[in-house]
C-alpha cells in the first residue's frame, strides 16, 4: 500500500458565486396560501428561471380537501404534482383548521357532526374555529389525516407535511381569537400525524410552543414536539413587529428551539408576505441592500435553515433580488467545496492506494441526506469506485471535515496518465450534487476533474 502523497490545493478551483442547486435544501414557493388565489404565477418561467427552487409549498384548509364527509377533492395536489414533478420539483403541504378569510375552513359537517366551537370575528369574516380538544373534531381529524396520508404519504415528491391542525392559519397561535389546545391535544394531534405519515418529514410552526403559553407549558410543549423528532418552522423573520423587538436576533423570536435541533433534522424558514415587508420598509434597495437582506442573512444562519421561502411572487422577488436568491440558495443547508487533496505522486497496477479530501461545508446547516461518493480515475483506461465509508452528513457547517478513503487499482490498469475526478450522487432523486467548484471541471455526469495522476513508469504530478 502505497504511503507517499503529494498535497494538492483545490481552493483555486472553487467558484462559491455559481448557483449550486441541490436535492433536499433551497428555496420553496407558497403555491397555495391564505386561500387559492395568493401568489400564483404569471409564467411557469417564474419557478424554472428561480435559482434551486425545492418545492411548492401549499397551504389549504381542511374544508377544500374534504367538502363533505368521506368525498375528497385531490385536485389541488394532483394538478400540482402532474405539472411540477416531471420538472423537477417537489411539494409540501399544510392543512389547516382556521383561516381568518374562511367562517369553516374546519369544514361545516364537523360542526354538523356535534363537534363544538366557537364564532370568533376577523377583519374579514366570522370564523367559527373548534375547540381542539373535543373529540368529536379529533375523530373527524383523524379521518382525514388516514385518508390522506394513505394516498400521498408513500410518495417520493412529498417534501414534508406541516401539522398545521392547531390555530390561525396552522401557526399554533389563536390571534384574533378562539381557545388554545391543551398539551395532551398538542400530543395527540402530533401522534396521529406520525402514524399517517410514516417515513415523511413532518413539521410544525414554533409558535405552537410559546405564542402566549407560560414558560412552563412551553417548555413542555417543546420536548414534546424535540421527542417526536419534528422539524422546527418559524414564519417570524422580516414581520414587523419582530423586526422592532427582535432586532438583535434578526426577528427570530426563539432561536435556541433550532440550535437544539438542527443537527437532528432540518429547519424551515418563512418571511412574512413580501409585500408586506416592502410596504412596512423593511425591505429596500437592489437585493435588499439597504434594508432587509441582513436581516433574512441572520436569521438564516441563526436559524441554520435548510429551506427558505421570500412569501410573494416568485418573479417579483427574484427581479429585485437576483445575487440574494443565489446567495441565500448557496448558505442554506448544506454546501460543499472540497478544499485539498492528497494522494499519491504515482500509482502502480494492483496497489491499494490512500486518499484524503478535505471538504469545506459553507452552508448553514448539514445535509441530513447520505450521497454516494464517487471516484473516478479516465486515461487509458476508466475506474469508477463507491467510496461506502464516506458519510457527508458529518461534515458539519462551519467547519472543514477530512475523510480518508482507499482505492483498490486492478492489476490490469494501463499505464499512463489518468485524470482524477470525483462526485456526490443523491440515489433517492437520481441526481448529482453540485459542489462549489467551476463549472469548466465538470462533465455531464456531475463528475469534477481535481487531479491528475500517472501510473506504471510514468512519473507524475498530482497537481490539476
Amino acid at each position: 500500500m502505497s504511503d507517499e502523497r503529494a498535497v494538492s490545493d483545490l481552493r483555486p478551483l472553487w467558484d462559491l458565486a455559481k448557483p449550486c442547486a441541490n436535492p433536499h435544501k433551497g428555496w420553496y414557493h407558497h403555491y397555495y396560501d391564505n386561500g387559492a388565489a395568493n401568489y400564483q404565477l404569471r409564467s411557469d418561467d417564474d419557478l424554472l428561471l428561480f435559482p434551486g427552487m425545492d418545492h411548492l409549498y401549499i397551504r389549504l384548509s381542511w374544508r377544500h380537501f374534504e367538502p363533505l364527509e368521506g368525498v375528497f377533492d385531490w385536485h389541488w395536489i394532483d394538478e400540482l404534482v402532474e405539472t411540477w414533478v416531471p420538472r423537477g420539483l417537489r411539494i409540501s403541504v399544510r392543512v389547516t383548521s382556521k383561516e381568518t378569510n374562511e367562517t369553516y375552513a374546519t369544514p361545516a359537517w364537523v360542526r354538523d357532526a356535534g363537534a363544538q366551537g366557537n364564532v370568533v370575528p376577523s377583519q374579514d369574516c366570522e370564523m367559527w374555529v373548534p375547540l381542539y380538544d373535543d373529540p368529536v373534531f379529533l375523530a373527524k381529524l383523524a379521518a382525514f389525516h388516514k385518508a390522506f396520508g394513505a394516498r400521498y404519504a408513500a410518495q417520493p415528491w412529498l417534501a414534508y407535511v406541516d401539522i398545521g391542525s392547531i390555530g390561525t392559519w396552522g401557526e399554533g397561535h389563536e390571534w384574533p381569537g378562539g381557545q388554545r389546545a391543551s398539551i395532551d391535544t398538542i400530543a395527540h394531534i402530533i401522534d396521529l400525524h406520525v402514524a399517517c405519515y410514516p417515513g415523511v418529514t413532518l413539521v410544525i410552526p414554533d409558535e405552537i410552543a410559546h405564542f402566549d403559553r407560560p414558560v412552563a407549558e412551553e417548555d413542555q410543549i417543546r420536548a414534546l414536539v424535540e421527542s417526536r423528532g419534528v422539524c422546527w418552522r418559524d414564519d417570524t423573520p422580516l414581520v414587523g413587529y419582530f423586526v422592532r423587538t427582535h432586532a438583535q436576533t434578526f426577528s427570530v423570536v426563539r432561536p435556541d428551539y433550532f440550535a437544539r435541533t438542527y443537527r437532528q433534522r432540518p429547519v424551515i424558514l418563512e418571511t412574512d408576505h413580501y409585500p408586506i415587508v416592502k410596504r412596512q420598509g423593511n425591505w429596500k434597495g437592489h437585493n435588499g441592500s439597504e434594508v432587509g437582506a441582513d436581516i433574512l442573512r441572520g436569521a438564516l444562519g441563526l436559524m441554520h435553515a435548510t429551506y427558505l421561502g421570500y412569501h410573494g411572487h416568485a418573479d417579483a422577488w427574484l427581479a429585485d433580488n437576483p445575487g440574494l436568491a443565489v446567495e441565500l440558495l448557496n448558505q442554506c443547508g448544506y454546501w460543499y467545496a472540497p478544499a485539498t487533496l492528497a494522494m499519491p505522486a504515482t500509482i502502480r497496477p494492483g496497489e491499494t492506494i490512500r486518499l484524503a479530501i478535505a471538504w469545506d461545508n459553507r452552508g448553514v446547516a448539514q445535509a441530513y441526506h447520505r450521497y454516494d461518493l464517487e471516484l473516478q480515475l479516465s486515461g487509458p483506461d476508466d475506474l469508477r469506485l463507491r467510496q461506502d465509508g464516506s458519510d457527508n452528513r458529518t461534515w458539519l457547517d462551519g467547519r472543514s471535515t477530512e475523510e480518508r478513503y482507499e482505492l483498490a487499482i486492478p492489476p490490469s490498469l494501463r499505464a499512463g496518465r489518468y485524470t482524477v475526478s470525483l462526485r456526490l450522487w443523491d440515489p433517492l432523486t437520481a441526481r448529482p450534487v453540485e459542489l462549489a467548484l467551476h463549472d469548466v471541471l465538470r462533465d455531464a455526469t456531475g463528475f469534477y476533474r481535481i487531479g491528475s495522476v500517472d501510473c506504471g513508469i510514468i512519473p507524475g504530478s498530482s497537481a490539476p
